[in-house]
Formats: structure tokens, C-alpha cells, sequence
């Protein structure tokens, strides 16, 4: 339905392909056509919609949650590294970081700079 607009996505946006600028400019004309093509679309045109009969899903399960000996943080356990009675959460045990990117939530085993615990996991790496 929008052949121009894919293509240009495609080079643009998918394979990060420098733009001239007349491609940005019409890139983001398709874009501003295609958005009011889609909003004056009747609904019963533009979905299908049914009844249906779903299972729910049980609630996640919990797990406790502890307090990081360093930086006072509630962690959620199995996240934790425990080490003579404490518990450290990655970024203060050294070993890592959270991000939050294109797949949700990961973690990153980067060994980072700086702070983190006595004999925590590769201190020695700069």
C-alpha cells in the first residue's frame, strides 16, 4: 500500500543508511500521509474484531526481595550475589549492569570502573 515509503524505511531506518536530505524530507511526507490515511480508516474496515473465550494467566511469581549491603537497594534475591552472610547486587558486586534495550530487560556482564566490593569479581580489570 505505501511501496515508496517501505523502500525508504528500509534504507533509512532499517539498514541506518545516511538519507539525502529530498529522501528524509519525502520520508516524513509518506509518513504525515499515511497517518491521516490510517485515522480517517473506518475501525470496522481496519480490524477485525470476535468474542473469544481466553485462559488468564496466573500472576508472576514473587520472589523476595533483600536489601544490597552496599548501596541499600531492594534487589530481588536470585538477582543478588550472597557472600558471607550479605547480599550485593550486580552493579556493587562488580560484575555487571541492567539495561533496558530493544529486548526488554538485560543484563550486561561488563566488568565496570570504579566501586565495587572487596574481592568482587575480577577487581583487577581496568
Amino acid at each position: 500500500m505505501y511501496p515508496e515509503a517501505y523502500k525508504l524505511f528500509d534504507k533509512i531506518v532499517a539498514k541506518r543508511e545516511e538519507p539525502t536530505p529530498e529522501e528524509h524530507e519525502r520520508l516524513m511526507q509518506l509518513f504525515a500521509e499515511m497517518s491521516i490515511t490510517e485515522v480517517e480508516e473506518p475501525a470496522d474496515e481496519m480490524f477485525i474484531t470476535k468474542r473469544l473465550k481466553i485462559v488468564v494467566p496466573e500472576y508472576a511469581p514473587m520472589f523476595a526481595s533483600v536489601r544490597c549491603s552496599i548501596c541499600g537497594e531492594n534487589v530481588m534475591k536470585s538477582r543478588t550475589v550472597a557472600e558471607n552472610g550479605e547480599y550485593f547486587c550486580a552493579p556493587c558486586y562488580n560484575r555487571g549492569y541492567y539495561q533496558m534495550d530493544g529486548a526488554g530487560i538485560s543484563f550486561e556482564e561488563k566488568f565496570l570502573q570504579g566501586e565495587g566490593i572487596s574481592g568482587g569479581a575480577n577487581e583487577d580489570e581496568e
